[in-house]
């Protein structure tokens, strides 16, 4: 990869002149996938946004792949030699570094894992400026803890993961469920048959469900509708699926592989429906069409950072034991009420994870398949009071905590320190912090629950600071700037000097 030491040194450079002033910093990578806040600043910032670029070996089915490129861009260039990643989330602007560094599966994370388990070796950049690589057989400890990590042990450069054969179709069929407990059923029911390549869930009510799975085909059958989800006049994937939900027997669709990969890039899942609804607009094929440009997640993620309107969502992917899923959407259904849920089985990562759990067995005890997981994203409209939506963020997390769930730091976190460190282990990250001089970067906890450590109750807060909120909160003053900014190009992820 042309180049590729060069772009290494720049931000060695940055990094070591951050280390001798004894300065924390933080990481602009160009683009952000995340609802937590983020303000960055040129003197504060290490600027990675130049690391987009990638190889593929093609005869030894290998990639190596700077942590800027994207979903896209990495799919793209492997479909185009007939092979394909193992886990490939959903939104094309997601990167590779965020991928790792965060906590990323997909529908095929049944069969591979979260998306860190994907990848065999990795370069990066310890706090003191050093370049190091870390595998499975060399610093085997820091190429584990830097998955799930959020950049809190240096710098990640370059990651190394093996391809498969692709093929031009996934074949669909949608297999409707009448509660979570059947859906748990269906979901461990088609996990044990090998022909599945993908498999996720919808749940449209309590007792409304839809269990979904693929299969790779090179064709699809000859009288088969091909079905797309990735042109402004296409459904949403959500929508189409929930309209399979009274068909009297499972017909399968047949995708391109590229629309199904990113099928809930539009709307984003479904959490584009909540912006219609917040400017009182229709919701039809029409207005959905028209207004496609505005809709692709990363135009969205975009505008819910401008205008904070990701402090009134509820927006989190938790998984869950077996035995404690059906529970927790129970409870859900009481202190949220919103749906659709996603539903997305896991394989259990080891424990060989820098926020890995206390107990690590228990996490997937219930399973039929051994070490299994599910995952329950809930995505919708929480308080706009924000004292009233902090606490029920805090109410989920004790939840999670109850019946043993861990949650994906891609979205807000609201523990305390002493709860953060009463679920995952301390002492591990911690050890592999010191080994590897990053005690001088931002912790995770700090990093992941920043709201929280920021938050202050009404009764707190001065009349001035109050009033600032209240005149800047008002609708739809929040929507309208987030919506400009983004069509004016002012993402405020990096301020100026």
């Amino acid at each position: 990869m042309e180049h590729h030491t060069e772009r290494v040194a720049r931000v060695r450079g940055q990094v070591r002149c951050f280390h001798g002033r004894g300065e924390q910093y933080r990481i602009f990578h160009g683009s952000t996938s995340t609802t937590r806040r983020t303000k960055l600043s040129h003197n504060t910032t290490v600027d990675t946004s130049q690391l987009k670029h990638m190889s593929i070996d093609v005869e030894n089915r290998l990639a190596k792949i700077e942590p800027n490129v994207s979903m896209e861009v990495l799919a793209a260039a492997c479909l185009a030699v007939g092979l394909m990643p193992p886990v490939v989330m959903e939104f094309p602007a997601i990167t590779v570094g965020g991928g790792f560094a965060g906590t990323a599966g997909e529908s095929s994370s049944f069969k591979h894992g979260l998306f860190d388990k994907t990848i065999t070796k990795l370069e990066m950049i310890l706090a003191n400026g050093e370049v190091v690589e870390a595998s499975y057989d060399v610093r085997p400890d820091l190429f584990h803890a830097a998955a799930g990590s959020f950049g809190t042990l240096g710098v990640i450069t370059l990651l190394e993961m093996p391809l498969f054969e692709a093929k031009p179709y996934v074949e669909v069929i949608y297999t409707t469920v009448t509660s979570m407990e059947d859906a748990v059923t269906t979901i461990e029911d088609l996990t044990a048959n090998p022909s599945i390549d993908y498999l996720e869930g919808i749940m449209y009510s309590l007792t409304s469900g839809i269990i979904i799975s693929g299969r790779l085909v090179s064709a699809p059958s000859s009288a088969a509708q091909i079905h797309r989800f990735t042109r402004p006049s296409d459904p949403w994937f959500y929508l189409h699926a929930e309209s399979r939900l009274h068909q009297p027997k499972p017909v399968p669709d047949y995708v391109p592989l590229k629309d199904y990969l990113f099928r809930y890039d539009r709307g984003s899942f479904w959490a584009g429906t909540y912006a219609f609804s917040y400017f009182l607009t229709p919701f039809n094929a029409l207005t959905r069409k028209h207004l496609d440009p505005l809709l692709h997640n990363d135009v969205m993620y975009r505008a819910l950072h401008v205008s904070h309107l990701a402090d009134e969502y509820v927006v989190q992917d938790i998984g869950f034991p077996y035995a404690t899923a059906t529970e927790f959407v129970g409870y859900l259904d009481e202190a949220c009420g919103f749906y659709p849920l996603w539903l997305c089985p896991l394989k259990m990562p080891d424990s060989n994870l820098s926020l890995r759990p206390q107990n690590p067995a228990a996490f997937a005890e219930g399973a039929r398949s051994k070490g299994m997981m599910l995952n329950i994203g809930l995505w919708g409209p929480g308080p706009q009071n924000y004292d009233a939506f902090v606490h029920l963020n805090r109410a989920i997390e004790r939840k999670t905590t109850e019946l043993g769930g861990l949650k994906c730091f891609y979205a807000q976190g609201f523990f305390t320190e002493e709860e953060f460190w009463g679920v995952y282990d301390r002492g591990w990250y911690e050890g592999v912090r010191r080994k590897y001089g990053a005690e001088g970067l931002r912790g995770v906890w700090q990093k992941l629950n920043a709201a929280v450590i920021a938050w202050r109750p009404r009764s707190e807060m001065g009349w001035r600071q109050w009033a600032r909120k209240r005149v800047t909160g008002l609708w739809p003053l929040k929507g309208l700037w987030g919506a400009l900014s983004v069509l004016l190009g002012r993402d405020g992820l990096l301020r100026g000097k």
